[in-house]
């Protein structure tokens, strides 16, 4: 099978981003801005560092599926994949990854970046901050501190070289979004018609986190359900977490990598410690 090529003009790539943004009708979603706009995994610079691009060569359509903000922009060269889709059940999420996805791909440098989504020019940009008002400059000033401290060299910001490096991914691999709660059974089956109608894979799952609010909501077994759902590679790099935020500091040894959606279900089954109903 001939491997599908998604151009960025590509009227494929305009029917799937109409596709995930229907996928959020009807559901019962958040939309409110959040201190997780940057990321939400402690300690994701150690797992980062751990995967590359070449990790899965596939004949179809390598899909990537980033659960949160997930450091994304600063992902997207390690990233196994050829298309990246974000979810999130907030709604400010996606966009907000949108909009500095549009800002990374039009500012030459990393002061440029800074001053067009920290000053102003970010059209989502007095949302956030008046959300963080009376300290919300310095809130976010942290909150991207805190991100560059975790990913270091890896950080999209850390340097110019890396800048381009990471613009260049973002041209190549096409980043969509959708709005949806990953436990609702109905609406991960959509999304996985969507994919195998792509002839594509899940080929890499950044789902730090993911098992822990699902576990804490009583939802652990219907996460487990959905997630079988979706058309994931053998083989795919799956990134997950277990309480990465535990006493207030980063817990490294919590986070790891599976190989295959079933190791990764056997991993956070047998693990008490990622069980919390």
């Amino acid at each position: 099978m001939n491997k599908i090529e998604i151009g960025p003009k590509s009227l494929l790539l305009q029917a799937l981003k109409n596709d995930l943004e229907h996928l959020s009708d009807g559901q019962k979603l958040e939309d409110r801005p959040t201190e997780f706009a940057h990321k939400n995994d402690a300690g994701y610079g150690i797992t980062l560092r751990r995967i590359s691009d070449q990790d899965i060569k596939s004949d179809t359509l390598r899909v990537g599926l980033v659960v949160g903000n997930g450091s994304v922009l600063s992902s997207l060269p390690r990233i196994p994949a050829d298309l990246v889709i974000l979810v999130d059940r907030n709604k400010f999420i996606a966009r907000w990854t949108l909009e500095t996805a549009r800002i990374l791909s039009t500012t030459p440098s990393p002061d440029d970046y800074r001053k067009s989504v920290y000053e102003g020019r970010n059209s989502l940009f007095y949302r956030y901050f008046n959300w963080w008002h009376p300290i919300a400059r310095l809130r976010a000033s942290g909150d991207i501190g805190m991100e560059m401290g975790d990913l270091g060299k890896e950080h999209f910001l850390s340097s110019q070289e890396h800048f381009d490096e990471c613009k260049d991914a973002l041209a190549r691999k096409r980043l969509l979004t959708t709005a949806l709660d990953l436990t609702n059974p109905f609406i991960v089956a959509r999304l996985g018609r969507i994919i195998r109608l792509m002839s594509g894979e899940i080929t890499f799952a950044n789902l730090t986190n993911v098992w822990e609010h699902a576990s804490r909501e009583g939802k652990a077994d219907a996460l487990r359900q959905t997630l079988s759902l979706l058309p994931f590679h053998e083989a795919a790099v799956i990134l997950h977490s277990s309480s990465a935020y535990e006493f207030g500091g980063i817990l490294p040894r919590t986070m790891g990598i599976q190989r295959g959606l079933p190791a990764y279900l056997r991993s956070v089954s047998q693990n008490p410690r990622w069980v919390k109903e």
